[in-house]
């Protein structure tokens, strides 16, 4: 019977474990209320050992030691599942797109996941383009022109291929080639020709 008690509030833990990662992602503001809405949800789940303690001390002890190593072992695998889907799952099996939809909920207001959705149309875009420049179907110019059409723009670049998970969005043979063949200097050069006043007057 004991055992049965240990492995439910064991169970419990790990519930609680597993949803105070998954909030704490899904916050939009990191301040003092969302902590205590965090301890919150800890404590009570170990308010159970409270009525353990009715009956007796050390069986309360017990299951309540029982509830941190569930708490704990369903933290931690929480934060190594996002792991795996960010490193092994996720740059095999997801677009561009579903990869920004999938982590732009971690503390983001709608505002930025909007900002970000369209972030990941323009990267689905130039990988798109880089597929098809790779299989012969369009030419480096009309690369050049589909990178410059799809809003994509240096910054973001230089943003996403500095980050460690930079990979899951552009390959690393796209960013060798943007890089090498100075896409976005042939770019910002066409932009600025067509800004000076002798283009316009042509």
């Amino acid at each position: 019977m004991l055992r049965l008690v240990f492995v439910s509030v064991f169970l419990l833990g790990s519930v609680i474990g597993w949803l105070v990662v998954y909030f704490v992602r899904k916050y939009k503001d990191h301040n003092p209320k969302g902590l205590r809405e965090t301890i919150v949800l800890f404590l009570g789940g170990g308010c159970l050992d409270l009525l353990l303690s009715l009956i007796d001390k050390q069986v309360a002890i017990d299951a309540f030691t029982a509830y941190i190593i569930g708490f704990a072992t369903a933290f931690f695998l929480h934060w190594i599942y996002q792991f795996i889907v960010v490193k092994i799952t996720a740059p095999k099996f997801m677009d561009p797109r579903s990869k920004y939809e999938l982590f732009s909920g971690c503390s983001l207001s709608d505002t930025e996941k909007d900002a970000r959705s369209l972030v990941c149309y323009q990267l689905e875009i130039v990988n798109q383009g880089f597929h098809q420049l790779c299989e012969k179907l369009i030419t480096e110019d009309e690369f050049i022109t589909l990178v410059k059409k799809s809003g994509l723009t240096r910054q973001v670049f230089e943003e996403l291929t500095s980050h460690p998970m930079g990979d899951m969005f552009l390959s690393p043979a796209l960013t060798a080639y943007i890089r090498a063949k100075k896409i976005f200097d042939v770019i910002e050069g066409d932009a600025l020709t067509d800004k000076s006043p002798v283009s316009k007057s042509l």
